[in-house]
Order: structure tokens, then C-alpha cells, then sequence
């Protein structure tokens, strides 16, 4: 499943934060496991892996 930028997800119990939030940029990866992806009733807890493609020739995704 592919998320925007703007989804909320927890990372612990009442701490939510935006993907955005996680300042990726390119080149880089992030892993984290357990979290909550949506404010409300939605998935219990799963695992999210971020990449962004790094900069090739000059030329890099718009996102992750």
C-alpha cells in the first residue's frame, strides 16, 4: 500500500506524527515497525518502510 505524505501515522500511544514530518530526503531509507497508520479506527499495527530514490544524473523523484 502506497501512502501520501500527509498521512498520520502513531508511533507510540497518543503520539501521531505526518510522514512529512519524518524529513526524508533523497537517498535515504527508514523502517519502522508497530505503528498505527491513521488518527482513527483503522489498522491495529504494522511495519512501514520509506525510501526515496536518490539523485541520479541530476535528476531525483518529486517524493518518497
Amino acid at each position: 500500500m502506497r501512502l501520501r505524505r500527509n498521512e498520520y501515522i502513531e508511533i507510540a500511544a497518543d503520539i501521531c506524527v505526518q510522514l512529512k514530518a519524518l524529513r526524508l530526503s533523497p537517498g535515504v531509507s527508514l523502517y519502522l515497525e508497530g505503528v498505527k497508520v491513521t488518527k482513527s479506527k483503522g489498522f491495529i499495527g504494522g511495519n512501514i518502510a520509506c525510501k526515496w530514490k536518490r539523485k541520479y544524473r541530476g535528476w531525483s523523484a518529486d517524493e518518497a
